[in-house]
C-alpha cells in the first residue's frame, strides 16, 4: 500500500523531532515543486528546493541525494546518516528541527550552484 500524504508528513515530524509538517503544507511544498519544475524544469526544481530548505547545495549534489533515495539501501543509509546528524546535533545543544547539519552539511559546501 502506498504511504498517504499523512503519513509523510508524520514521517517528517518524527525525524525532525518536531510537529511542523501539515498535509496542507505537504501539498503546498508539492505545489511549489510541480510549478518549478513545469516552468524550469529539473534546475528550477533544484533552485525552488534550496529556496524551501534554505540550503546552498549544488544541483550535483542534489542529483546524487535524488539518485541514492531511489534504492531501499541507499534511502537506508540515508537515514542512518539522519539519525546520526539530528543525535549528534541533539548532543552540542542545537535542536533537532534543523534541516542540514552534521555530515550532511559538509558536503553540501562543496559547491553552490
Amino acid at each position: 500500500m502506498r504511504p498517504s500524504k499523512k503519513d509523510f508528513a508524520d514521517l517528517i515530524n518524527q525525524v525532525t523531532g518536531e510537529s511542523s509538517m501539515t498535509e496542507a503544507k505537504l501539498d503546498q511544498i508539492l505545489k511549489g515543486a510541480q510549478k518549478s519544475y513545469r516552468n524550469h524544469g529539473m534546475n528550477g526544481f533544484y533552485e525552488y528546493m534550496r529556496k524551501l530548505l534554505q540550503v546552498p547545495v549544488s544541483n550535483e549534489w542534489m542529483k546524487k541525494l535524488m539518485e541514492q533515495m531511489k534504492t531501499p539501501e541507499g534511502l537506508e543509509q540515508l537515514m542512518k546518516e539522519m539519525d546520526l546528524t539530528l543525535q549528534l546535533n541533539k548532543q552540542q545543544g542545537g535542536t533537532s528541527g534543523n534541516r542540514i547539519s552534521g555530515s550532511t552539511r559538509s558536503k553540501s559546501k562543496k559547491g553552490k550552484k
